[in-house]
Formats: C-alpha cells, structure tokens, sequence
C-alpha cells in the first residue's frame, strides 16, 4: 500500500472518532465538559501504559545503537525548533496555545500505527523515544505555558507519572526485564486507547464551538500553515544537514519515523492540558482539527516532495516485501474465510522460507496495521544521502 493513502485512511479514521465525539454532545448523551474526566485519563494512564510498552523489546546492541541514533535526532531537532519557534512566537505575537499547537507534534496517535505498517512493531520503539522526548518538554514547557506558571516546579516535573513511566520504561529495557505476559498484553491494550479517546475529547469539545467562527478565524489557518509546512520543512533541512543517518546501518529507516512524527498535525495533548490547567481549550481543539483536516493532504506531500532523497535498501529485500504484500492481498480477496486467510499464510510462509505444513507456521495478524515487516522494505525518504 502507497504511503501516502496509508496517511489518508489514518487521518480520516482520526476524524470519524472526532464525529463520535461530536455527535455524543449534540445527542446530548453527554456534555461537552464532561471530555475533562477523559483528558485526565488519558494524561495520567493511557500515556504511561504506552511508554512502559513500548520499551517492552528485546535488548541488543543494535537496538541500543538505534535508540541513541532515535534519542540524538529527536533531541537535536526538538531543541531547535523550540528555540526558532519561541522567537518566532514573540516576532508574530503567537499566544501560549499558538506557541504550542506549532511546536507539538500529534506523534502518539499517528506514528504508532504507520510505522507499524510500514516497517513493523519492532521499529516503534524509536518512533516512542521521540515521543518521550516530546513528553519531557510538554511537561516542562508546554505545562509552564499553558498554565501560565512563572517559574518551573521540579519536584512536581519529577514526580509526575509520565516522566515517571519514562524512566520505568529504560530502566525495564536496559536491565533487560520483561514483564509477565498477562501485564504487558494490559499496558498494550489500555495503550491502544490513545488514538480514539484523544480524538473524542476534540470532538466533544467541537461540539461545544461555533463552527462559523472557528473557519472564519484566520488566526487558525495561520498557525496551521505554521504546523504543517513551516516546521516540516525546517525538521526536513535538519535532519538532512546533519547526516546522523550515517552512525546507523538502520538509520535511514530512524530518521523517517523521526520526521513522519513531526509532520504530523497539532497535538490533541494540548486541547487536553488546556482543559485541566485553566487554558482556552476549545481554541486549542479548533487547531487540533484544523491542522488534522489539512494534514490528509499536507503529510502525503510532504513524503511525496521528499521523493528526490531515496531510500535504498537491498533491492533483493524490498521486492520480496512488495511482491509478499501484493500476494498477501490477492489471497485474502480471494477468500474472507479459513481459506482465503490459509492461502495468504502459505504465501507469505513461501516468501520467507518457512514451511507451514512442517510445523513453523507463522500466524499471521488479522488486521493490516499489523502485517509483518520486512527489512529491506522501500520508503521514498532517505534523510541519510
């Protein structure tokens, strides 16, 4: 599948759970206020259980090599955007919740089913190592600002659950600790929430909004651009200046998650903290929306216009992954049931050389977000040339 459509089906999934959310509140199931409780639980448990799984993967040299590459990249380019950013908020008169809806990256929701797709679950870890990173400046930064607080509270930074998790999580990973299957498959399960109850607190608080005012507002269309076309393109000189691709034989691959993480729209973590510390969080959803609107066409080209840096992986490699997605498809078209699916097993077992009939039969996933990687697969981003 193009990844560019794979973008589109996942941006406009993100807009039927915002529906969900806006059509509970106009049935007057619930009230739009009520989306405060569900920020709260998203903040404070649904993030956490994200962070602590996703360090959940095996310890190797390689994987260190490419956490530190992952760490390197997402620092280095979130440090200087902050920094070009705050400056720029101050020469536009970008208010707190301008500054941040430009700055945060809506990461979370997206990036963890794309590079699932793309390259596999293996490779989200690093796409989390960005959003760690992410996380400590929004509960130092973001949280200043939003809050409006004039000094930095450390002891409530430290203490606070998601930077807790943070630590619990690289802690697990270098000490090479597992979790018992039972609390790992609960952290991954209340993890998967993320995606649609951020999208249902948007749209809840959509509900609440005077729609004709929203898209009359220009202000939104300007901190959009500033979102989806600005920072892209600035994270997309620095990743290429900077040739950090080149300290990892995976590096390539790293550094596209690292910028798919940031082309994406505003983050719904904003709407949320404005609701919880006092800040305009109906403004903060309308950006939300906005930038996720404009994104189905913004994150499409914003891969597309960096064809000209090709990734090039074993030739050898990323044939047998298209050729074993192409046949994949055929066969489960061919049959919805027990044989369609035994087909599509025994075809992607013949690709990689394993005989089902002999016992080492590979289940396969029942949903496409969760089709097996292959390593050699064909991206058009090489930020390492």
């Amino acid at each position: 599948m193009n990844i560019s459509i794979l973008l589109m089906e996942q941006i406009i999934q993100l807009f039927l759970m915002i529906l969900m959310g806006y059509l509970i509140v106009k049935v007057r199931l619930v009230k739009d206020e009520d989306s405060k409780v569900l920020s709260k639980i998203i903040l404070y448990l649904i993030i956490p259980c994200v962070i602590i799984n996703a360090f959940q993967v095996d310890y190797t040299m390689d994987t260190v090599k490419g956490l530190l590459l992952a760490l390197a990249a997402s620092v280095m380019i979130q440090v200087l955007l902050l920094i070009i950013i705050s400056i720029a908020g101050k020469l536009l008169h970008l208010n707190e919740v301008e500054i941040a809806s430009v700055y945060y990256s809506n990461s979370g929701n997206l990036i963890v089913p794309i590079v699932t797709f793309i390259l596999g679950q293996d490779w989200v870890l690093y796409g989390c190592v960005f959003m760690s990173v992410q996380l400590i400046f929004l509960w130092t930064h973001c949280k200043k600002i939003i809050s409006r607080e004039s000094s930095y509270d450390w002891k409530k930074i430290v203490l606070n659950i998601n930077m807790i998790s943070i630590f619990i999580g690289v802690v697990l990973f270098f000490a090479k600790i597992h979790l018992p299957e039972i609390i790992n498959n609960t952290l991954g399960s209340v993890g998967s929430m993320i995606g649609p109850t951020s999208m249902i607190v948007t749209g809840m608080l959509f509900a609440g909004m005077n729609l004709k005012q929203i898209f009359a507002d220009k202000r939104v269309y300007f901190v959009s651009f500033l979102r989806l076309i600005a920072v892209p393109l600035l994270a997309l000189v620095m990743i290429k200046i900077s040739h950090l691709a080149m300290f990892s034989a995976d590096g390539n691959k790293i550094m596209l998650i690292v910028f798919l993480a940031i082309i994406t729209p505003s983050a719904s973590t904003i709407t949320q903290m404005c609701q919880v510390y006092g800040n305009d969080s109906r403004y903060a959803s309308a950006i939300n929306v906005m930038t996720t609107l404009f994104s189905i066409i913004t994150m499409p080209l914003a891969i597309g216009g960096s064809s000209f840096l090709e990734i090039r992986d074993d030739p050898g490699d990323g044939v047998q992954h298209f050729s074993f997605c192409l046949r994949l498809g055929n066969a489960l078209q061919r049959g919805s049931g027990g044989a369609g699916m035994a087909a599509a097993t025994q075809q992607a077992a013949d690709l990689r050389g394993v005989d089902t009939l002999a016992g080492a039969e590979r289940k396969l996933p029942n949903t496409v977000s969760q089709l097996p990687h292959g390593h050699g697969a064909v991206h058009p981003l090489d930020l390492g040339a």
